[in-house]
């Protein structure tokens, strides 16, 4: 008598879904680069039966978006009047700390916030760093 269940051959598949219609590739290891944070399973699967899955969340990021503009509060008023610069629109922004070329210390850490300053005729412009991206108006 010729015992089947031992000669049941598996194989470990992955998928991205509960339901396992969405293959992501066979073998011990998967290499994926979602584009959005994604619950993988894996499962052996054979001629004779599938085993129970177990699954983990792949977590992704969000990129920051790009802030859109800038609005200037007392524009085109005299030197030694204080002007408001805000960013408008982007998200995820955070804007850093220090210098740069004609301009004071940053002292904001939102989007949403404004810094004071004393422009002569300069164009400015902001940049948020984040983990995944740099954005720049």
């Amino acid at each position: 008598m010729v015992n089947w269940q031992q000669n049941c051959e598996r194989r470990l598949y992955w998928y991205s879904d509960a339901a396992f219609t969405v293959s992501e590739g066979s073998g011990a290891s998967i290499s994926v680069d979602p584009a959005v944070s994604t619950t993988y399973y894996v499962r052996a699967e054979g001629d004779c039966n599938n085993t129970a899955a177990v699954n983990a969340l792949v977590t992704v990021k969000d990129p920051s978006t790009d802030p859109t503009s800038i609005t200037i509060t007392n524009d085109n008023t005299c030197q030694g009047t204080a002007k408001t610069l805000t960013v408008v629109g982007g998200s995820r922004l955070r804007a850093p700390t220090g210098t740069g070329t004609r301009m004071r210390p940053l002292r904001y850490r939102k989007a949403a916030e404004s810094r004071l300053i004393r422009p002569a005729d300069t164009t400015y412009y902001v940049r948020a760093e984040g983990d995944c991206s740099t954005r720049r108006r």
